[in-house]
């Protein structure tokens, strides 16, 4: 389901990853930061914080098959109300956000399966890092509470 939602991505018009508020700051764990920083070509400058270090000269992703977890959530995105973990989607200029509210359901069900086990460590501070601009220029709607195991966090 995921790569069925983001297909779009790879040809979008949007390019999110070139806006500042949308891109910036992007969260990346030890572990994506090592993976990718494997793959970039010489001389990219990984610390380089806009636009997206990993966006080759056609804005292009140069990691999308192994890109970070903030990057293949999007627009997506999770957030900590009290005690329980939250999804949202970003009202941002996004093909995905198209598509009617029972077709996430799948890609969900897909994160909390496959991705969020992986980033057990990191959801408190991923879900407190959200970038101003986004905060101050897009809307958001709470689409669910997350499932997640007791042993996730």
């Amino acid at each position: 389901m995921e790569k069925d939602l983001w297909q779009e991505c790879l040809h979008c018009k949007n390019v999110c990853c070139c806006e500042k508020e949308i891109a910036y700051p992007l969260f990346l764990t030890s572990e994506e930061r090592e993976r990718v920083e494997k793959i970039l070509p010489n001389g990219k400058d990984f610390n380089k914080k806009f636009p997206c270090p990993f966006l080759n000269n056609q804005n292009l992703c140069d990691v999308h098959e192994i890109r970070p977890v903030d990057c293949r959530l999007f627009p997506f995105d999770m957030i900590k109300i009290g005690g329980d973990f939250f999804w949202i989607i970003w009202n941002v200029r996004c093909p995905i956000t198209n598509y009617k509210e029972k077709e996430f359901e799948p890609c969900l069900l897909e994160f909390e399966e496959k991705i969020i086990p992986l980033f057990k460590n990191y959801l408190i501070e991923y879900s407190a890092l959200k970038p101003n601009g986004l905060h101050g220029n897009y809307s958001y709607k709470i689409l669910r509470k997350i499932n997640l195991l007791k042993n996730y966090i």
